[in-house]
């Protein structure tokens, strides 16, 4: 049976889920008739795709256009560079363009699709090229624009044609094609496609398949799959398992372009003619309409004179046919010989005239597709033996002769001739003849030479940014340890009591788990510090910015104490720029407001003065410079005081004994309170230290996993006296008798201060104390702070 031939007018083998893909689904297409791929570009994304796809395999004709859902993406200049594609590409057609006003482009804007699809339209007609065009649910508008444009001499393909079998007439009178595919299978019933595709005229009928999409609704035996499809099943060797029935398929499918096959079966049964009668039109309709000039397919829908205008192989070239006839016994007579010899030094245009006059003499056996294929096989590996040859004598190889030879191979200066390659390119792919010449192979070098040339470019340029990523995380782990360093030399300070300003910021964020705290904000901390000081806490700062804790409190503390920084140290280098009785009102205006109210206040500000009611705009201006130091202020004292209180009631759950209101706790709460009247009740910050006591009895008795009862062990007691009116005095402690112990086992430790302050007391355990400051005493009174740490003395085990 004759092969049939045809002409996917439409497809997208650039698509990203099918481009790896290309070559085996092209070579498998090839074999089931399918002799040229329209592929059309939909973006500049992919414009450089299809033009690479165009160069390197001859079957496939590259289009070059902007698709309506890819027009929001677009350059400002994509129409120049879509002229450059044209200008460097002659055999480009115009494709895919058009309009939709369908569900998936309701989010597009239709006036810029009209606004793209008119210049390229007009391109199309000046370039006298066809172009492809989507239409979805906007025919009425493409025929308006198209009636004030055209017509169209080269041609337009509506491809997927789905609109109304009355439009058909209208749009073949501006030059319009038709062309069909597996969307037409699914979106159209039965009885408004066999309509509209018999009112189509048999010189406007094409097909084409869409693909990777428009998969075909056919029954599953008659489709071919894309292996590796990911949305079918793989077996181990990664080849595609359809389900059992079609209607199983996911909707994602992809679609291979050999299901042209099925297309071409649906427009026979829609039309009532063979397949073979659809496939030799639509063909010669495609042939026609691509043979612009400049086109793959003007002058070559014949390879070498082995096929005319219809389907059936015929062998015009006679000196050929007698080559292949040679084969026979015959070939041996010597008469033959001298025959065969006088006849293959005919010219060729001599041979057919031979053949029409003496027909008769002619042999009745028929060529076969195989012998023409071997045929010329032949010829390329021919050609391409003699363009090695010459190669060979004008150069060396690499830069290597058998003089200077390191890999001891005898055929080092010898060009290689890849003799199943060059059968498979002119054989399989239709690659011309022209391609094994020696000004093709000098350009193959040179090309080949400049991609060496730049893979050696993109390796130097490889190695440099992993050198800089590699300078880069050194710098960076070098400055993380500094920072871990800078951590730790800091702990050693504050141990030792000589912390720095940094130490103490450091620890008013953090906590600690000694709770001889500051009671003061962190902002104080600027107070007699040198510039020199306050340039290196401000590198401090910044450390412990860039590489501390990346939380929101974090981060809005360490910049706060930044901005004070920069403040104090612009304000020592006198470039603050404002008068004094301005600082003055400023201070007056934003003094004491919190971080939400200083918002608010440099809202309407802005507002003021952009809608120009403000009436002193120096002032405004002075205010919102200094917005950003008393915000600053704000935030500082709203950490500070959120952290203070929240440290205040662990401590007070935790650990703190609590204060008796008027009468005596249980044994747990250690403190009693008298009556307050006008005063005020101090605040305080109590620790209770409880631990194992290892004497020679619990060592007995007792192992690490049956721990013996803690015992208290010590006391830390931080009273808080911030509005003394004697502050020259310090406050006292007194030890009292607890008349609520029986045994002696408790007592009252009673602190005063005097006014405002009522006196606070605490019960605690009746011990001797520890006062050497080596085991932890300390009593001190400063900031406001009265601290009174202590121990019990340890006595040894005695029976």
């Amino acid at each position: 049976m004759t092969k049939l031939k045809l002409f996917d007018a439409h497809c997208h083998l650039q698509d990203p889920r099918v481009l790896s893909k290309a070559p085996e689904l092209i070579r498998e297409t090839l074999k089931v008739g399918v002799v040229y791929f329209a592929v059309n570009g939909t973006s500049e994304k992919d414009w450089h795709l299809v033009k690479e796809m165009g160069e390197t395999y001859p079957s496939v004709i590259p289009c070059f256009g902007l698709h309506p859902w890819f027009i929001a993406d677009r350059s400002s200049n994509w129409f120049k560079t879509l002229k450059e594609y044209f200008d460097a590409t002659p055999c480009a057609a115009v494709g895919e363009i058009g309009v939709d006003k369908g569900p998936l482009a309701s989010h597009i804007n239709f006036s810029d699709q009209l606004e793209v699809l008119r210049p390229q339209l007009e391109l199309a007609k000046e370039l006298n090229r066809p172009a492809s065009v989507h239409c979805v649910d906007a025919f009425d508008d493409l025929l308006q624009l198209m009636k004030s444009i055209g017509p169209f001499p080269a041609g337009i393909i509506l491809h997927s044609y789905i609109g109304s079998a009355e439009m058909v007439p209208e749009f073949s009178k501006l030059g319009a094609y038709f062309s069909f595919s597996g969307h037409d299978m699914s979106l159209l019933d039965a009885d408004k496609a066999k309509k509209m595709i018999k009112t189509v005229p048999c010189d406007r009928i094409l097909l084409e398949t869409d693909a990777p999409d428009a998969l075909p609704k056919s029954s599953i035996d008659s489709l071919f799959f894309v292996d590796g499809d990911p949305a079918l099943p793989q077996d181990k060797h990664g080849h595609t398992i359809p389900p059992s029935d079609a209607s199983m398929l996911p909707p994602e499918t992809l679609n291979h372009p050999a299901n042209i096959l099925n297309v071409l079966d649906f427009v026979a049964s829609m039309r009532e003619i063979s397949k073979e009668e659809v496939a030799e039109l639509s063909y010669q309709n495609a042939i026609r309409l691509f043979s612009y000039d400049g086109s793959k397919v003007k002058n070559k829908g014949h390879i070498l004179g082995f096929y005319d205008s219809t389907l059936s192989p015929l062998v015009s070239d006679w000196s050929l046919q007698k080559r292949m006839e040679g084969k026979t016994t015959e070939q041996h007579s010597p008469e033959n010989r001298r025959s065969r010899s006088h006849r293959s030094r005919r010219s060729y245009d001599s041979d057919v005239g031979d053949d029409r006059v003496h027909g008769e003499k002619r042999s009745s056996r028929i060529i076969t597709e195989e012998e023409i294929a071997e045929y010329i096989a032949g010829k390329a590996q021919r050609k391409a033996m003699k363009v090695a040859r010459k190669m060979k004598a004008e150069s060396g190889v690499s830069g290597y002769s058998n003089d200077s030879n390191p890999f001891g191979d005898s055929n080092l200066d010898e060009m290689f001739v890849w003799r199943k390659k060059i059968e498979r390119d002119v054989v399989a792919r239709g690659v011309p003849l022209d391609n094994f010449s020696i000004k093709a192979e000098r350009k193959r070098q040179r090309e080949s030479m400049a991609e060496v040339e730049k893979l050696k470019r993109r390796k130097e340029e490889r190695a440099i940014e992993k050198a800089q990523r590699e300078f880069q995380d050194w710098e960076k782990k070098e400055e993380e340890f500094c920072y871990h360093q800078s951590k730790t030399r800091s702990e050693i300070r504050l141990r030792e009591g000589r912390p720095k300003p940094i130490d103490i910021l450091t620890k008013h964020l953090n906590g600690s788990d000694d709770i001889d705290i500051q009671i003061n904000e962190p902002y104080m901390i600027f107070k007699g510090l040198t510039v020199k000081e306050i340039e290196d806490l401000r590198g401090d700062i910044k450390m412990n910015l860039d590489f501390g804790s990346k939380t929101p409190n974090h981060i809005e503390y360490w910049e706060s104490l930044l901005v004070l920084c920069d403040w104090k140290l612009a304000e020592t280098e006198s470039l603050r720029g404002v008068h004094y009785s301005v600082e003055t009102e400023v201070d007056h205006l934003l003094h004491g407001k919190t971080c939400s109210e200083l918002e608010i206040i440099r809202m309407n500000i802005e507002s003021q003065m952009l809608s120009g009611t403000a009436k002193i705009v120096e002032f405004w201006e002075a205010v919102l410079r200094s917005l950003p130091i008393y915000k600053a202020w704000a935030s500082l004292k709203e950490i500070h005081a959120k952290m203070f209180h929240k440290h205040l009631e662990y401590e007070s759950v935790s650990f703190s004994p609590e204060v008796i209101h008027g009468h005596e706790s249980d044994e747990v709460a250690l403190g009693l309170e008298e009556d307050r009247g006008a005063m005020e009740v101090p605040k305080y910050l109590n620790r209770v230290h409880i631990g194992y006591v290892w004497n020679k009895y619990n060592q007995t008795h007792y192992d690490y996993d049956n721990l013996p009862p803690k015992t208290v062990q010590g006391y830390k007691f931080n009273i808080f006296y911030p509005d003394l009116v004697g502050k020259t005095k310090a406050p006292s402690h007194t030890i009292e008798q607890d008349d609520g112990s029986s045994k002696g086992e408790t007592c009252i430790i009673r602190f005063h201060a005097g006014s405002p302050y009522e006196d606070i007391a605490f019960r605690i355990v009746n011990k001797e104390w520890e006062y050497s400051h080596k085991n932890g005493f300390k009593c001190s009174f400063d900031n406001g702070i009265l601290r009174l740490y202590f121990n019990f003395k340890r006595y040894p085990y005695r029976r």
